[in-house]
């Protein structure tokens, strides 16, 4: 292999050239996915529930998290909370905003989904709504990938749906069958306060 005439020389250094290629660019994260559910490394509830951050597109199952699922598309999906607080911050919605509370994400909400803007509702721990905040963001950002992985269209082709995003917790507490079962009991809570706005 230490002929630079044979064929296995060139083999080898093609090889190496591509696993130093790869190594620049990261870990894979399908491939790490791939390799935690095959090492039973993951919840149960993970084949039912997108564990990769739709904003950092890293897994979020290990770190601090919300669960989220979209009606009537019926997504779940995992966000990180710094990601979503990053969001937030953004939106200057900090002040409003802590990582234990539930909120609910309107899309399509003026001129039947027309203009790309969104209403944000802040929920308190009975399901009650707070407050309520209408903006509309830029396409770049990442409500743009937030609310297209929620609903499978961009800012710019809104229907009305609805986002609900549920208190942080751990990763592996949030794809908990418990933790579910209140997650069910929160949303219909928060369907029941949306109901004058639907």
């Amino acid at each position: 292999t230490r002929m630079p005439g044979s064929q296995a020389h060139q083999l080898l250094h093609r090889l190496a050239s591509l696993v130093l290629q790869k190594f620049k660019l990261g870990t894979d994260t399908s491939c790490q996915l791939k390799r935690l559910q095959m090492d039973g490394a993951l919840p149960p509830r993970s084949r039912w529930v997108e564990v990769v951050c739709p904003l950092c597109h890293e897994i979020a199952c290990f770190s601090v998290t919300h669960y989220c699922e979209s009606l009537p598309q019926r997504q779940r999906w995992l966000v990180h909370a710094d990601c979503l607080s990053g969001l937030m911050a953004e939106r200057k919605l900090q002040p409003f905003w802590q990582v234990d509370q539930a909120a609910v994400l309107r899309t399509g909400v003026e001129s039947g989904g027309l203009l790309p803007q969104l209403r944000l509702l802040l929920a308190d721990e009975t399901g009650g709504l707070l407050e309520s905040e209408l903006f509309q963001p830029e396409f770049d950002s990442g409500w743009q990938a937030l609310v297209q992985h929620a609903t499978g269209r961009t800012l710019a082709e809104q229907f009305p749906a609805l986002v609900f995003i549920y208190p942080a917790r751990a990763g592996k507490a949030v794809l908990d069958v418990g933790w579910h079962r209140d997650c069910v009991r929160l949303r219909k809570s928060l369907r029941s306060g949306l109901a004058p706005e639907l």
